[in-house]
């Protein structure tokens, strides 16, 4: 390494080069530093160029330079030399600066003195001894010679760095090369400089060297600091605000500094502008203007005049010219853009400045009919009442198309350019325009057909055909598509033309169709010229896409995918066609013309409990080809389409009156819910006259039967063994309870809290057990005779399942309204040990009863 002591101009500049540098660019600098790739480093011109040695794998030169204060690097091997090579070569010549630097400080302080400290450290070494009454160990006076070469370095207009501290003895973090601000003025002496590095010790929590303590007070230099820092605080923002220009309330709205218009002139659009509304004068935009104008002036433009410029916004973004020429394509776009903005429009200029007026009426084309074969048609644009265009600027084609003039927009017909000039008149000769494409042309542009050419002409009219096909796009996937033809049927049978949602375009001009239908020929030789009458098929081409069908460009049909979903688009569109346009369905899509199966139901209902039927659907469909398997997949559908391999699609429906829905509805079924799973219904529910009509008589009278079992109502006496006055509400609960347990129902008290569910519980426990009771004394025929008591047989024990919290609250009920009971709520040490004989009435909690679920579903509960 070089070790020549040379100056460097502006090391802080080297090293904020350093620190501008990417991170992953600096780590790999770093690593080739690390590795000493940077051989030597030669000085060129003292202080500002340098050439340094690189090692990657070649060696490599780099050129090292400061131009205006600002080094760069570059190699002498184009290409080879990359930034990591330039960032490790400049690191090594601040090393070698600073290396370089102290070595001649400690030279030349040599010289200058022979006393045992060497250099101009020797007087601050002296000054520290002395306060601290003894002699510096060599370490410390190291540290003290680096203070010292340290200082030297900021007398040449320098600055500490972060690795500057750790050479002081100190642990810094960070970038070893960031720039340190510790002053506000540069240091006068060494002794100053460590207090500068004292203060900052502070703000960092570090300890400061004790030997160092003679030179450390910083109380004075504290405050300076301050007040300089300060002062330096207060300039700068009395600086900022002494710059605001401020307004008043009223002043500086959005939109109030500038306004902006579209010029159109003979040959380009121009964007101009002008500072203020009051203004007269109006400036363009010049080139060099528009990549900046937006940054300028962009918040000062009102609402439209903000929407006006914001494609020139993007212009100028994009690195386009302010040049509008009509010629440029990318021009044209954006001009027809603006013109369909009526909000633009008095930003839309002539020539003179003068908003261009927009008239109501389009123009249209004048044709000029030939007299012989050897005339010609011409073609000139005109407006509604004849009168001629005046000049036309630009033609801007689009939908609509916007014809400018001087003074004017106006819209108009369609423009073929390689025919049709709007600027000029046209002149077509006879024998070509009279043809079938030329009679194509006429239609197109909306052209009458003058009488000469009529005479030639037999018109055909077309019919509308629609013709759909399943098909797999892809030969070999799973994947199915609809696939639909919209034509025009001649009348014999064959088809002219097909749409394809732009145009009506010939089929003999598309790839083969469907079946063996021939394309119309026009016969232009000995014969009549053919063309065709549309208007049949006018409504047709709206009625195809919002079914869902998309153009299939590759082959030049309409195309919707096949999906479970594709009936509930594709049936609903096919019933709201108009009937003058008749639709062929090929193949398993012929099915949706009958694809609604009509169904009888039949219920059929099997007892399964007491009081309980089990009922199922029969369906006698009107489809006598479907077999039972399909008619329980359609009847499992509920409704919705089912696909049946090549019989297509069905759907079952029932074809039920509003009085025999209703006569469901009272049963508790729906015609949309009706499927081949059984369903459980209650013997009142069958009862209802609703069921005889799909029950049978047989049936029916076998539910009636059966219903007429069951009491209706049961309102027996309080028990007297009830040590309580029921209220009339408790009673009515109590007789509720009877209710459902002499008919075997299932039911739910529901009262709210504190109405006294507990005592209307106990109340009904009571009266089972009493009923239970009389049928053991009777004997056995009174017990047959009962039999819908719930609990019939020997009294068993009963069960009470309820929250942890409120089982005491039932063992205390019980001994108050039915001290005669036997309750025990059993707690979590015996549970275990269950046995139901031990009381009348066991309470459970939810807990208890999980670890009793193997036990308790083996002993019969009364209750």
């Amino acid at each position: 390494m070089s070790q020549e002591a040379f100056p460097l101009v502006g090391p802080e500049a080297a090293v904020a080069a350093l620190k501008a540098f990417g991170e992953p660019v600096r780590l790999r600098g770093e690593a080739l530093h690390a590795a000493g790739a940077v051989r030597t480093v030669r000085c060129d011109k003292a202080g500002s160029q340098y050439c340094a040695e690189v090692v990657d794998g070649r060696t490599l030169e780099v050129r090292l330079h400061n131009v205006r204060g600002k080094w760069s690097g570059l190699g002498e091997t184009p290409g080879a030399v990359k930034d990591e090579h330039v960032y490790a070569a400049l690191k090594q010549l601040l090393a070698e600066h600073s290396g370089a630097a102290a070595q001649d400080l400690s030279s030349r302080a040599t010289k200058a003195t022979k006393a045992s400290v060497p250099g101009e450290a020797a007087g601050l070494v002296l000054e520290i001894e002395t306060g601290l009454e003894r002699k510096l160990v060599p370490k410390e006076i190291s540290a003290v010679e680096t203070l010292q070469k340290l200082f030297r370095g900021v007398q040449m207009g320098g600055n500490l760095v972060v690795s500057d501290l750790q050479r002081l003895g100190f642990k810094p973090t960070g970038d070893g090369w960031a720039s340190l601000d510790l002053w506000a003025e540069p240091p006068r002496t060494a002794a100053e400089l460590w207090q500068y590095v004292v203060l900052h010790a502070e703000t960092q929590g570090w300890a400061v060297p004790e030997f160092f303590n003679p030179i450390s007070d910083v109380s004075e230099l504290r405050d300076r600091l301050f007040r300089a820092r300060r002062g330096t605080e207060v300039k700068h923002w009395r600086d900022t605000i002494n710059g605001l220009v401020l307004g008043g309330a009223e002043e500086g709205t959005a939109g109030s500094g500038v306004e902006l218009r579209l010029r159109f002139t003979e040959a380009e659009a121009v964007v101009e502008w002008r500072s203020s509304a009051g203004s007269e004068r109006w400036q363009m935009i010049k080139p060099g203007q528009f990549a900046n104008f937006d940054k300028k002036y962009g918040r000062d433009l009102a609402g439209e005049q903000a929407l006006l410029w914001q494609p020139f916004a993007q212009r100028a973004a994009w690195g386009y010219n302010v040049e509008m020429p009509y010629h440029d394509a990318h021009a044209q776009r954006l001009l027809h853009q603006l013109l369909r903005l009526p909000a633009l429009s008095p930003n839309m200029v002539g020539p003179s400045g003068e908003p261009l007026e927009r008239p109501p009426e389009p123009l249209r084309w004048d044709l000029a009919a030939a007299r012989t074969e050897e005339d010609d048609y011409r073609f000139r644009l005109v407006q509604m009442d004849g009168s001629p265009v005046p000049p036309i600027v630009v033609a801007l084609l689009g939908r609509p198309n916007f014809f400018v003039t001087a003074e004017t927009v106006f819209t108009g017909p369609p423009v073929e350019k390689s025919v049709t000039d709007p600027k000029v008149e046209t002149r077509v000769p006879a024998p070509a325009l009279e043809s079938p494409a030329g009679i194509k042309l006429l239609q197109h542009l909306g052209v009458p057909m003058p009488p000469r050419l009529a005479d030639k002409v037999r018109v055909i009219p077309l019919k509308p055909i629609l013709r759909a096909e399943l098909l797999q796009p892809v030969v070999g996937y799973d994947s199915e598509s609809c696939f639909l033809e919209v034509l025009g049927e001649v009348g014999d049978g064959s088809y002219a033309e097909r749409w394809n949602g732009h145009s009506w375009q010939d089929v003999k001009t598309t790839p083969a169709n469907w079946g063996n239908a021939a394309a119309v020929k026009a016969k232009t030789e000995n014969g009549p010229l053919v063309t065709y009458d549309r208007s049949a098929l006018a409504g047709l081409p709206p009625l195809i896409e919002p079914a869902g069908f998309k153009w299939d460009f590759a082959r030049q049909r309409w195309q919707m995918r096949v999906t479970k979903a594709f009936p509930e688009k594709f049936v609903p569109w096919l019933k709201s066609l108009p009937p003058e346009y008749p639709v062929e369905l090929r193949g398993e899509l012929a099915s949706f013309l009958n694809a609604e199966v009509s169904g009888k139901v039949k219920l059929v209902v099997e007892e399964s409990d007491i009081d309980w039927f089990d009922l199922s659907v029969i369906v006698d469909v009107s489809d006598a080809t479907l077999t039972k398997e399909e008619v329980k997949l359609l009847l499992e559908a509920r409704g919705k389409w089912v696909r049946l391999g090549a019989k297509g699609w069905r759907k079952l429906e029932f074809n039920f009156t509003p009085e025999e829905d209703e006569q469901l509805a009272r049963l508790g079924l729906t015609s949309r819910e009706l499927s081949n799973e059984r369903q459980r219904l209650h013997t009142l529910q069958l009862a209802d006259p609703a069921a005889k009509k799909f029950l049978g008589d047989e049936a029916f009278a076998k539910v009636q039967r059966r219903a007429a079992e069951i009491q209706a109502r049961v309102t027996p006496d309080v028990p007297t063994n009830i040590i309580a006055e029921l209220r009339p509400y408790q009673k009515d609960g109590f007789h509720f309870l009877a209710y459902l347990s002499t008919n075997r129902f299932g039911g739910i008290l529901a009262d709210d809290m504190g109405l006294g569910k507990t005592l209307q519980t106990l109340t009904w426990i009571a009266w089972i057990r009493n009923q239970a009771a009389s049928r053991q004394a009777a004997g056995p025929t009174a017990g047959r005779a009962a039999s819908t008591h719930q609990g019939d047989g020997p009294m068993g024990p009963l069960l009470v399942c309820c929250p942890k919290s409120v089982a005491d609250n039932w063992r205390a009920e019980s001994a108050r309204f039915l001290p005669e009971l036997k309750v025990r709520a059993w707690n979590s040490d015996d549970v275990k040990s269950f046995n139901p004989h031990s009381a009348d009435l066991h309470i459970l909690n939810y807990n208890q009863l999980r670890i009793l679920s193997e036990i308790l579903p083996k002993i019969e509960f009364h209750a």
